[in-house]
């Protein structure tokens, strides 16, 4: 089941009680976040093969294929294509803390307890979703460069989309190495922005966190797919 409302995100909801789907969509009304449904793990995992969500909430038990199985596979799949991370929390009832660990060794980002309660559910977005912020970007650009900008943010995507590789690789020094090159030329340019999301990157890269350095550059990203251009 997927629900529109002005969306600039979605996010993916692994969950045999529809009256979760039902509370999962109350706490997004208003927010312009899709929600996708799923009602166990075999489905989830098609749904991520053919689409792209910025957070996938992954119940543990459900039928037909439970929850770590699909978060296993979808690391797997990751892996395997050179995918870029997306964000897998674990939602289940079980306070045991040997359930959190093995929701987090196979794969997971987060593990939450049911039953989910709004302000827990907005948390784990706000820290696992790109930050509106970087959907709404706004640059102020010199008219002289307006003739070099189409190529250089397709360049941008490009560089971009080569940090999976060094990723998928745990080259930290190679993400750094792009981000360094991509804050130079957009320094040039007064592309404050993406100044800024570069400087995350390599922040998070000297950090050498993984999950954190996939983040940013999905923040980057999402920034070069709805920036808008102004120059004067």
């Amino acid at each position: 089941m997927t629900n529109q409302k002005g969306c600039f995100a979605r996010i993916l909801l692994a969950e045999d009680n529809p009256a979760n789907h039902d509370l999962a969509q109350l706490y997004l009304s208003d927010t312009g976040i899709e929600l996708v449904t799923a009602p166990d793990g075999r489905k989830a995992l098609d749904l991520f093969r053919h689409g792209s969500f910025q957070a996938i909430f992954m119940d543990l038990e459900m039928p037909v294929m439970d929850g770590l199985e699909a978060i296993r596979r979808i690391r797997f799949e990751e892996r395997e294509k050179n995918l870029p991370r997306t964000p897998v929390l674990a939602l289940s009832a079980h306070e045991d803390e040997q359930y959190r660990t093995r929701c987090m060794d196979a794969g997971a980002d987060d593990y939450i307890l049911k039953p989910i309660r709004r302000t827990t559910f907005q948390d784990a977005l706000g820290k696992h979703m790109v930050r509106p912020a970087a959907m709404a970007a706004r640059e102020l650009v010199p008219e002289v460069f307006s003739g070099l900008m189409d190529r250089f943010v397709s360049q941008c995507v490009d560089d971009l989309d080569s940090m999976h590789s060094h990723l998928a690789q745990e080259d930290f020094h190679g993400v750094r190495s792009v981000a360094h090159k991509i804050a130079g030329a957009a320094s040039g340019f007064g592309m404050k922005g993406l100044v800024e999301l570069c400087d995350r990157i390599r922040k998070a890269a000297i950090e050498q966190d993984g999950s954190g350095t996939y983040r940013e550059v999905k923040q980057a990203r999402c920034y070069l797919d709805n920036v808008s251009i102004d120059f004067h």
